[in-house]
């Protein structure tokens, strides 16, 4: 190949470079960030569960969340909450949330947050494709 060749080569891909460069930047500045969490003690639908999620308590490192659930009938339906605590995922003690029924039923959620060193917490559902997020505020 000639010198002409390959630096016409060069500045093609540099070009082809430089595109994809802005392409990623425009898509940067109109994405609009993460949702804002959900609201504590408002009535929200997840994919096909219809939630509330009523408040939080924590004590000796146990955390336990009361939630109103109902909307569908599925036997392992409080498997699909988790906890991030201080940037690390809490473990479930006592789902008592499963099994959920079509009418709503108020039911407790608890977490081992002992190894957590901060006092973010935050409460995450995932239904199929949709995911609802609250941060708790802990008594």
């Amino acid at each position: 190949m000639r010198t002409r060749t390959l630096l016409l080569l060069s500045l093609g891909c540099l070009v082809a470079i430089s595109v994809a460069g802005v392409a990623f930047l425009v898509r940067l500045a109109v994405d609009d960030g993460p949702e804002p969490a959900l609201p504590i003690g408002v009535e929200t639908t997840v994919g096909d569960l219809a939630v509330t999620v009523n408040g939080a308590a924590e004590s000796g490192g146990v955390l336990t969340v009361d939630v109103l659930v109902g909307g569908v009938d599925d036997a392992d339906g409080g498997a699909s909450f988790r906890v991030i605590s201080s940037g690390r995922p809490a473990p479930l003690i006592d789902d008592g949330c499963s099994p959920v029924a079509i009418v709503p039923t108020s039911c407790q959620l608890t977490f081992d947050v002992s190894g957590s060193d901060g006092e973010s917490r935050v409460l995450f559902l995932e239904r199929g494709e949709e995911q609802g997020r609250w941060v708790l505020v802990v008594d």
